[in-house]
Order: C-alpha cells, then structure tokens, then sequence
C-alpha cells in the first residue's frame, strides 16, 4: 500500500522569504512535522533550511540578546547564543597551577575549564580565561498571536 506525500504549501526559496514570512513558515512546517513525525519526513528538510535561513538572519543581532522574529501569525523565539570559553594562555595557566605544586599539578595534569576555575582566583580567570557568545542559537517554541477583536 503506497501512502501519498503531501508537498510543503511553499516552495519559495527560503532566501527571498521575508522575515515575517519566514517565522510563520518555519513554525507551520514545525506544526506538520510534530504532529506527523514519520521515518521519513517530506517537511523535515524545508524545516531545516528555514531553521538555518532564520538563524542566520539574527547573525549580526548582539549574541546576548533573546531575540523574537515576527511573523502574521506567529511569534519564533529565538535564545541568546551559548557561551564558548576558551583559555587565552595555556603556558600562563600551566606555571599558575605548577606553582601550586606537585600534587595540584598532577590533579590538572589533564587541564579543563572545570578544574582551572577551581585553581584560580578571579583575578586570573578573569586574565586567562574568555567567554564569549560565540555558539549557536536555539530556536524556541513559535507562539501563536492573539487574533485582535473587531
């Protein structure tokens, strides 16, 4: 028995959507593919492609705001980016713990952020360490607008 497949409504390339069009398609076709969720999904590729079309489009948004992406009929949430902290100066954080001594060496012998936080006072971390809102982005729950009355 062959089931038949019901194409996406749109098929504008999600580069020339605009915005508004593109939050109320993204979370249309998010609709279709929670309520069906088959192996194979026709709409799960277009839901990719407006996720990393919608995304991009906050790239040059400040990474810490919570961003809303209007649409006419939904409203697409959009998170801050993720923090990303990485370690300026490896050699400087290493002779920090050395000097600790042997046995504080040896228990950071593998070096996480984890464990250089422990080690280091706030004035080092704050020299040696960098966080920054570099990750990606997560897409919230769409919200539904309130039809305004007559």
């Amino acid at each position: 028995m062959l089931s038949t497949v019901v194409p996406s409504p749109s098929l504008t390339p999600v580069k020339n959507l605009t915005d508004s069009q593109l939050a109320d398609e993204y979370a249309e076709t998010r609709l279709r593919v929670m309520a069906r969720r088959p192996n194979v999904n026709p709409d799960d590729q277009r839901l990719f492609q407006l996720a990393t079309e919608l995304l991009s489009r906050q790239a040059d948004q400040p990474a810490e705001d919570r961003l809303q992406v209007q649409g006419d009929k939904f409203i697409v949430p959009i998170s801050p980016q993720e923090n990303k902290t990485s370690i300026v100066d490896p050699g400087a954080v290493y002779r920090i713990i050395r000097r600790k001594g042997n046995d504080i060496l040896l228990a950071a012998y593998t070096i996480t952020l984890a464990k250089v936080r422990k080690l280091l006072t706030e004035a080092q971390l704050d020299e040696y360490l960098l966080t920054e809102r570099t990750g990606p982005r997560e897409i919230g729950e769409p919200v539904l607008k309130q039809e305004k009355a007559a």
